[in-house]
């Protein structure tokens, strides 16, 4: 088989494993109840040794306070996990796809930028591990700027308000997403690591399975030692100022959920940190602070932490966002594109 065929088929079958992969978020997070327990164990006996009074004594009181899991904000959040958010990962699909094929397009262009690609080499352990992270670096890259982008435009932030609009945290609220949010967090991060793949590629061809079963495995345990687990809890878990600089903590994300004026627009972050530092987001979380989960003026109280209201109204209101631009191209994509 010719060379540049090979190479085809291969980028192919990368594509198809790798979207596999990452449309399975449901197939790994079945690891999830283990690694949250884990985190919250460790964050309690944190919390214990600091001596704090004001924390729950209690293990289940400290992990699963009964005014986050209860609530009908919370309610809310499980009906999103059994039914849009999955709903949206499976819209998701022919976007995923699409992001391999768009970037498959970009090759002739790079033929001409980067000359033509290399003779793929035999298997390099450097070359596989240089992928690996190069894939973890950007994936998180792209979901700053997706998540930068929900918040920004007027009127994708329509739809992402569906999973700000939570009053209470609770493991299930990552599941709290309108399927537009879902599509578009799904499409740019897989749309920046294909073009990264096709550039990639040109030098090293990655093993087609074992690099996504170990970026997996990778991101997962990443998740797991970094306590991402409990980036949807009230439990406060932070970071050393140290570290501040390149990992978003759980705290740090708990604070974007702020319905304060001063933390608006922060902590677009994933994993690293990295991002916002660069973009000037950021902003420490501190033991001191106080504010509110929700939406500002207390919008979230128009959806009522109901189903229907959190998957139409968004559509009502972007339709609106797109209807006073009418007429007026500039002032509509002003409208669009500046929250």
């Amino acid at each position: 088989m010719p060379a540049q065929h090979l190479a085809d088929v291969s980028f192919w079958i990368t594509g198809w494993v790798a979207i596999g992969a990452l449309l399975g978020p449901r197939l790994v997070r079945l690891l999830d109840p283990a690694f949250f327990l884990c985190n919250a164990l460790c964050a309690w006996v944190l919390e214990r040794r600091r001596n704090d009074s004001s924390a729950p004594k209690g293990f289940w009181a400290f992990a699963l306070p009964l005014q986050s899991v209860a609530s009908r904000s919370a309610v809310a959040d499980y009906a999103f996990t059994f039914a849009p958010a999955i709903l949206g990962h499976l819209i998701s699909l022919p976007a995923l796809i699409g992001a391999f094929a768009i970037a498959k397009a970009f090759e002739p262009a790079l033929d001409a930028l980067l000359g033509p690609a290399l003779p793929h080499s035999a298997f390099s352990l450097v070359g596989e591990l240089v992928y690996l992270a190069g894939w973890i670096v950007i994936y998180d890259f792209g979901i700053f700027f997706a998540h930068w982008g929900m918040h920004k435009s007027s009127l994708l932030w329509e739809f992402h308000k569906v999973h700000h609009s939570a009053e209470v945290l609770n493991p299930l609220t990552v599941f709290r997403q309108h399927p537009v949010d879902a599509i578009v967090l799904d499409f740019v991060p897989n749309f920046f690591v294909a073009l990264f793949l096709v550039v990639f590629a040109r030098w090293h061809q990655p093993g087609l399975y074992g690099y996504v079963v170990i970026g997996v495995s990778a991101d997962c345990w990443l998740r797991l030692v970094g306590f991402q687990h409990l980036r949807h809890t009230h439990m406060p878990f932070y970071y050393p100022a140290s570290l501040n600089r390149f990992l978003i903590s759980p705290s740090a994300h708990q604070l974007h959920h702020s319905s304060e004026e001063r933390h608006f627009d922060r902590n677009f972050g994933n994993i690293l940190a990295i991002w916002d530092h660069l973009f000037g987001t950021y902003i420490a979380p501190s033991r001191e602070d106080r504010y509110r989960l929700g939406l500002a003026g207390g919008e979230e109280r128009e959806y009522r932490h109901a189903v229907h209201l959190l998957l139409l109204l968004p559509i009502v209101k972007a339709a609106r966002v797109c209807l006073s631009g009418v007429g007026k191209p500039l002032e509509g994509l002003k409208r669009l594109f500046a929250a």
